[in-house]
């Protein structure tokens, strides 16, 4: 009888923490066990209310308990690694290997503790550019620049992208140590609408109108650039075109954003739909996908639009968007930061609502074809499978 695998995933938050590194985490974790593996997985609570030990989504997940005071603090990381390391050695006979989700302290703290139980171990950092895993260590979080020279000792290091690889070489990981995988999304789950008559019965349900509807799904945060999004829509506006925004999702920039709509005469026009576990539904409702964020890894909102059959508008130069989104076949790109051509990409599909359909059957083919959640999981599978025969 074959012994499965076992397979740890770390992670620095979970379940309720709802994020795109949280979400891929239990997207390929339950899309390993329903191939076999023993995944089980640990993470960090700031908030003794938290449980210690649970089942989310099928998975058995514990928690780490850090105080907050302490987690930016100077003692912070050897009190976190203290706490891991108890963790990870009270379950060393669960799991063969360390699979970590970002690159940040909690990465370096759960690779020293691999290598003294004798794991093999994996990380995959999140993203690149100015607010990538590789900058923040660098320049933001305290012990960052002791967390990333220890970082450089995981046995493979996941590259969601080809800029994320350009990165992790030009910081001094390994070429032979870099296995390029990218996230993957559930395609049964998020799938197009079967005919107009379900998108229009969508809208209803949604209480949205039946303008042309833009989606943006993800964190209100200001790294997203979402005023880019703004100034689109003003200008869409000057081409009285009956066009909405939905922005689905909350975070710290929701009152500013609001009140920048209010003040330039578009509460009418863009709609905010709030914090929401599952987008799929506002997806559906949608007719084009745009994301302005400069600094991305491989989006999971970009992945779940274009597997629901979205035309995807973004800007170029961002780690993962070039990868998914093939200009003028499946989708469109701007010049970053380029507001005019974000426009006018919007533009031209909003009033050819054919080709934005084509585009849309292309998006989806793109996506079921290669970054289905399955096919990912087969990759990981064959990864864990060398690192355990070497």
């Amino acid at each position: 009888m074959t012994v499965p695998i076992r397979v740890k995933m770390l992670t620095g938050l979970l379940h309720p923490a709802v994020g795109g590194a949280e979400r891929q985490a239990l997207l390929l974790s339950k899309a390993l066990v329903a191939k076999g593996l023993k995944v089980s997985i640990v993470t960090t609570r700031y908030d003794r209310s938290l449980p210690r030990e649970e089942c989310v989504q099928g998975l058995r997940v514990r928690r780490v308990y850090f105080s907050e005071r302490f987690r930016f603090g100077r003692i912070g990381l050897p009190l976190y690694g203290a706490a891991l390391w108890r963790e990870l050695f009270r379950s060393r006979g669960d799991f063969d290997i360390l699979h970590t989700h970002v690159m940040r302290q909690h990465a370096a703290a759960g690779l020293l503790s691999a290598k003294l139980l004798g794991k093999k171990s994996i990380v995959k950092p999140a993203s690149a550019g100015p607010a990538g895993d590789i900058e923040v260590l660098k320049n933001v979080l305290r012990y960052g620049r002791i967390c990333l020279p220890i970082c450089r000792g995981f046995d493979r290091v996941i590259a969601l992208t080809g800029v994320v690889r350009e990165e992790l070489e030009h910081n001094g990981f390994p070429d032979g140590r870099i296995v390029d995988i990218p996230n993957g999304v559930d395609s049964e789950h998020f799938c197009p609408v079967k005919s107009p008559l379900e998108k229009l019965s969508l809208r209803r349900r949604l209480g949205l109108s039946d303008k042309v509807t833009l989606c943006y799904t993800g964190r209100l945060a200001p790294q997203k650039r979402l005023d880019d999004l703004l100034g689109a829509m003003r200008r869409l506006r000057g081409s009285r075109l009956p066009v909405q925004l939905l922005l689905v999702g909350d975070g710290p920039e929701r009152q500013r954003l609001g009140d920048t709509c209010r003040d330039s005469g578009l509460s009418d026009s863009v709609f905010f739909a709030g914090s929401c576990s599952d987008v799929r539904d506002w997806l559906r409702a949608s007719d084009i996908f745009v994301i302005s964020g400069h600094s991305e890894g491989m989006s999971n909102s970009l992945l779940e639009a274009m597997s629901c059959g979205l035309p995807a508008v973004a800007f170029r130069g961002v780690s993962g968007n070039a990868e998914l989104i093939e200009d003028g076949f499946n989708g469109c790109l701007a010049d970053s930061g380029n507001v005019s051509q974000l426009t006018s990409a919007l533009l031209s599909l909003a009033r050819q609502p054919d080709l934005c359909a084509e585009y849309g059957r292309r998006a989806r083919r793109t996506v079921v074809e290669k970054y289905s959640i399955n096919s990912v999981a087969d990759r990981y599978i064959a990864l864990y499978k060398d690192l355990l025969a070497a």
